[in-house]
């Protein structure tokens, strides 16, 4: 759900700052993250433009000429340059930055999210998403970063890169991050974790996937307003009493419950 409402909100700024003179002063309390007007009257706005504008010469001699902070957070939700280019699908003008210095692992106001969450949540649906998480982690992104709670309350989900990836079922993106060494078996202190992600949206070829890499299948996934504790293998037999699955499914399902036999914790 929160992947849509970013699409919807990122054509709705797009068709904004199309139709307006992006120069036209505006109240930035009243502009959504991915909005480059974010950026307007501050050291960086002509860059900002540029990248807007996908002028990749004009981004090079405008940091060429230096005394710019590359790094400049707009005061509003703390978004930089480096993540309006990951949410915009700008693999050029995201590695331009990182080659100028841009932290990969600069946090914003909100969810204290970084440019590599932002790559998770604006993935490869756009055809390169993929290709910057790599280009990310090649420049020193940390793998299992953890969103911090900045302005958000204690019961914001913190994800990781992999518990978001889970979440959205994005299984390429599942694979390489496990591949670079991700910690399967991290839970953060609201109980987000990639196994519960994965098994509460009924993903059960991720699932499998996890369990192949050592995820512990014991832990507590969600707890009903009973006070219900529900585990991966309450959750396969809910599953399997709502007699919806498709014949993969029953196998997945069954895969993953000969997995659970076999685990010793």
């Amino acid at each position: 759900m929160k992947k849509i409402i970013y699409i919807i909100i990122s054509i709705t700024c797009f068709c904004s700052c199309s139709n307006d003179n992006i120069d036209d002063i505006v109240d930035k309390n009243k502009l959504l993250a991915v909005d480059i007007r974010l950026f307007q009257q501050s050291e960086v706005w002509n860059i900002a433009k540029a990248i807007y504008n996908n002028d990749k010469h004009e981004v090079i001699q405008l940091l060429r000429k230096g005394n710019i902070n590359i790094n400049y957070q707009e005061p509003i939700y703390g978004r930089t340059l480096l993540m309006f280019a990951v949410t915009s699908h700008k693999y050029d003008f995201v590695e331009i930055l990182l080659q100028n210095g841009a932290n990969v692992n600069l946090r914003d106001y909100s969810d204290g999210a970084t440019a590599i969450i932002d790559a998770v949540d604006f993935d490869s649906n756009f055809g390169n998403q993929t290709k910057i998480l790599k280009l990310l982690v090649n420049y020193g992104a940390n793998i299992n970063d953890v969103e911090g709670l900045i302005i958000r309350d204690t019961k914001h989900e913190r994800f990781t890169p992999l518990s978001k990836a889970c979440r959205m079922g994005k299984e390429e993106i599942v694979k390489f991050l496990l591949s670079k060494g991700a910690n399967v078996n991290y839970i953060s202190e609201t109980n987000t974790f990639a196994l519960g992600e994965a098994a509460v949206q009924g993903r059960y070829g991720l699932v499998l996937l996890l369990l192949s890499h050592d995820a512990d299948p014991t832990p507590v996934i969600l707890e009903r307003p009973n006070g219900q504790k529900i585990r991966l293998t309450d959750l396969l037999d809910e599953y399997e009493r709502e007699g919806f699955l498709l014949p993969w499914h029953k196998t997945q399902l069954h895969k993953i419950r000969e997995i659970i036999a076999r685990y010793k914790h």
